[in-house]
């Protein structure tokens, strides 16, 4: 009876595990993806929170992408000339310390970490992405 507790305490230690891995990878990957190509971002007064990056195509359209944590989600809403046109969550256990997620802008370079906590398995990640378009204009 022990070794079957023992296997499935450490079962569900390493699902835990992944599930805070995903969600802090999770979000570099679409932070990075949007903040490469941003002409502006702004960050808000909560730790950074709201996130906006935007930037006009070639077509005049403006997107705007707001990041933004309710509760212990980030989602990620996605807003084409005003019009909402996504909105998902990025991760699902983001913990709202503002030492432990935050996000700052230093010349080009957004600087965002990320930390999920589920129980007692924990992730910190730090991206740093360096914007394409200059935001000191």
């Amino acid at each position: 009876a022990f070794t079957i507790t023992q296997i499935l305490d450490n079962n569900t230690k390493a699902t835990m595990q992944m599930e805070v891995i995903q969600d802090t990878t999770n979000s570099g990957f679409w932070l990075n993806k949007d903040a490469l190509g941003a002409a502006a971002i702004t960050t808000g007064e909560n730790a950074g929170f709201p996130l906006s990056l935007g930037h006009v195509d070639q077509d005049d359209n403006q997107h705007l992408i707001i990041y933004s944590i309710s509760e212990d989600e980030l989602i990620r809403s996605a807003y084409q000339n005003d019009d909402l046109i996504s909105k998902m969550i990025i991760a699902d256990h983001v913990d709202i310390n503002e030492n432990r997620t935050n996000c700052f802008l230093e010349g080009n370079t957004l600087t965002v970490k990320i930390t999920s906590t589920v129980s007692d398995a924990s992730e910190t990640r730090i991206y740093k992405i360096t914007s394409r378009i200059d935001q000191t204009e």
